[in-house]
């Protein structure tokens, strides 16, 4: 129901949300558009941020972004993960990034 968003292409194109106070992130959804243009969000990386610095990344994932997925559930950040940005980057030159919806618990 066109409730996606995605960036201009760019290097490094990324989406994030940010919180004033820090909270405990224990796992967090990341939902792909469905629509079309799925392949826009392959090969993106997912950082929680405290204060400027990387706390998790999904580098220490299980969970596969090499691949058009419609949902990627990162349920293996450990509870004891705190911070204050979520961001979803999809690293190189002249990307587009593009998702439907991102939940953090």
């Amino acid at each position: 129901n066109l409730s996606v968003t995605h960036t201009v292409e760019e290097t490094d194109p990324s989406w994030h949300v940010t919180w004033p106070a820090a909270h405990r992130i224990s796992r967090i959804k990341v939902w792909n558009r469905t629509d079309c243009c799925g392949g826009r969000i392959i090969g993106f990386v997912l950082n929680i941020y405290l204060n400027g610095d990387i706390m998790w990344s999904s580098a220490e994932s299980t969970v596969n972004t090499s691949s058009d997925e419609e949902m990627y559930d990162f349920q293996d950040i450990p509870s004891h993960r705190v911070g204050d940005k979520v961001e979803v980057q999809l690293p190189g030159n002249s990307k587009s990034l593009s998702l439907a919806e991102v939940q953090v618990f």
